[in-house]
């Protein structure tokens, strides 16, 4: 494969391969597609997670789940009253 690619990027891997901090261009551009493709992943696990956030009902407001939260504390300490 052989890839063109902007003067910035292309200054930068070989600034990664000059530092010791990757044996080659192909390792620098190997690990970024690897991260690329870790993001994408997360992106998808996050975008479904959103949707069955949307797909689970009605909002409820922030004030009354603590509401709620904190009755339900309330009669975890205290059951009888």
């Amino acid at each position: 494969m052989n890839i063109q690619i902007p003067r910035e990027l292309r200054d930068y891997v070989q600034r990664k391969v000059a530092s010791g901090e990757y044996s080659s261009e192909q390792d620098v551009l190997a690990h970024a597609l690897e991260l690329l493709q870790d993001q994408e992943k997360k992106l998808a696990e996050l975008q479904g997670e959103i949707q069955k956030g949307i797909e689970s009902g009605d909002p409820v407001p922030a004030d009354e789940v603590i509401s709620r939260l904190e009755k339900k504390h309330r009669n975890r300490l205290n059951p009888g009253g």
